[in-house]
């Protein structure tokens, strides 16, 4: 399987957001540097957020895009 690191995440960010908001599994992988806590949301948790603070599901939907834009890049890289 190939591996590839295109990005990091730190104390305050987020991850799986495309996996929750589409309702697909991801097929990346997340690995931890540190010790960590980890907060789990369900879909229907992240939707009723969305309803209540617009501005939140905007932001997450330019976090999906910047992120496509950079796997694409990574793909890309590997051919």
């Amino acid at each position: 399987m190939f591996q590839v690191e295109f990005g990091q995440v730190a104390a305050g960010d987020y991850f799986g957001e495309f996996g929750v908001t589409a309702g697909q599994k991801s097929e990346k992988s997340i690995r931890a540097l540190t010790d960590l806590q980890v907060v789990v949301l369900t879909s229907q948790t992240v939707m009723e957020l969305f309803e209540q603070n617009p501005r939140v599901a905007n932001e997450i939907g330019n976090t999906i895009e910047a992120r496509r834009k950079a796997m694409s890049e990574v793909r890309k890289t590997r051919i």
